[in-house]
């Protein structure tokens, strides 16, 4: 490990499996000597990154709170999307969450979600997930609405193999007919049982490529219930989207 990625490889071990690591078991994880590990979390200690646990263990520290917060403050897409998750939410029949999700390098992840108050299922979107890259709505609207040369750096990481050429034609001429729809409805592609509806957000002045979603129970939210939704699910997305661009 060298420079940044030394501390970052630490904090990345730290998920919801194993909230609290050790210095061996840090060490042992990433195969790197146990005097260099102790340098490294002493360093991250220092500024608030990890914080000391009972049992000589470390876990995650207070400053992903403060930067969370200014995270929040400062993002072009959740300072302007996030005020009109409420009112959306309000107008799907059906217990729904709806999420904004962007492309972060390699990888959608969602930003912020809200849920209906009586919502009765669980859903892989949630903030600050990654979510798969070719599967469901959220996904495939931001890959259709990307330029051909990032859209292809972004599949051939997908479609390796030259076996998979030709699943590749099929899912470029998939993503071309979301883009003159202008939205993506999936079923069950990446949560059992869930429905997705999304529409794209692109605003090349802040280099953001995103998405608009709503989940919802595949057994609640009819199919004419998605022909009402559409067309205000979009609008909105373009409504955020003229507004990241002014």
């Amino acid at each position: 490990m060298t420079g940044l990625n030394r501390f970052i490889n630490i904090i990345r071990l730290f998920d919801e499996n194993q909230g609290e690591w050790t210095i061996p078991e840090m060490a042992e994880s990433l195969e790197a000597p146990t005097s260099t590990i102790y340098r490294n979390v002493r360093e991250l200690s220092k500024a608030g990154f990890l914080e000391s646990a009972p049992s000589s263990r470390y876990r995650l520290g207070p400053a992903f709170v403060e930067f969370n917060r200014r995270f929040q403050l400062t993002d072009p897409l959740m300072r302007t999307g996030s005020k009109f998750l409420t009112s959306l939410i309000s107008h799907v029949p059906a217990p729904s969450v709806v999420a904004l999700s962007r492309l972060y390098d390699n990888q959608v992840m969602c930003t912020i979600t809200q849920q209906s108050p009586n919502i009765k299922f669980s859903t892989s979107y949630q903030k600050g997930h990654p979510m798969p890259l070719i599967k469901g709505a959220t996904s495939k609207v931001i890959l259709a609405s990307l330029k051909p040369k990032r859209l292809n750096e972004l599949l051939n990481q997908q479609f390796k193999d030259s076996e998979n050429d030709a699943n590749k034609k099929q899912f470029l001429m998939q993503l071309k007919e979301i883009n003159q729809k202008g939205y993506c409805v999936t079923r069950g592609e990446v949560d059992d049982g869930l429905v997705g509806l999304a529409a794209p957000i692109v605003s090349e002045k802040h280099n953001i490529f995103a998405s608009l979603s709503i989940i919802s129970d595949g057994n609640l939210l009819q199919y004419e219930d998605e022909n009402q939704i559409l067309p205000l699910l979009t609008s909105t997305a373009k409504i955020i989207g003229n507004n990241l661009a002014e």
